[in-house]
């Protein structure tokens, strides 16, 4: 113990073996382990996104002899001549769009008309706002099927 004294370290035990370090799993099992909970997050992300998108977009079909389905084959045909004779900046869902609008306000006008009068308030308003076919082009998100574009 005198050496003590004249030491500056004191020796980590007393048979002079080195201490056993014990480590708490392995790189690789912390690896694991975050590759899992990273995939967890993912799939709950895109769980959330999907119901999210479910939620903010609304699809409506339509049967093929109906009066909008031929407006809006009727606009796919138009969309098809203008691009024909003139540039055009928007898609042709934005032409179906607009037909849509206005067939939806002549149907109102008939007695047969599904849509109340409190949904074509909104549907006249939203028409009379769009003064340029651009403005509906981030908002607008009508597919055009083949059975209607062909």
């Amino acid at each position: 113990m005198d050496q003590w004294k004249n030491s500056r370290v004191a020796p980590s035990n007393p048979s002079g073996a080195a201490r056993k370090v014990h480590v708490q799993g392995s790189v690789t099992d912390t690896v694991l382990q975050l590759a899992v909970t990273n995939a967890k997050l993912s799939m709950h992300l895109a769980a959330r996104s999907r119901q999210h998108d479910a939620c903010t977009q609304s699809v409506a079909i339509v049967p093929k002899d109906h009066t909008l389905s031929i407006a809006m084959h009727k606009a796919g045909k138009e969309y098809d001549e203008l691009r024909k004779t003139h540039i055009v900046d928007y898609g042709p869902h934005i032409l179906v769009w607009k037909s849509v609008i206005q067939t939806i306000a002549a149907m109102h006008s008939t007695t047969d008309s599904a849509v109340s009068d409190a949904d074509f308030a909104i549907i006249s308003e939203h028409g009379a706002a769009i003064t340029n076919p651009l403005m509906l082009v981030d908002s607008v998100l009508l597919p055009c099927c083949h059975s209607l574009c062909t």
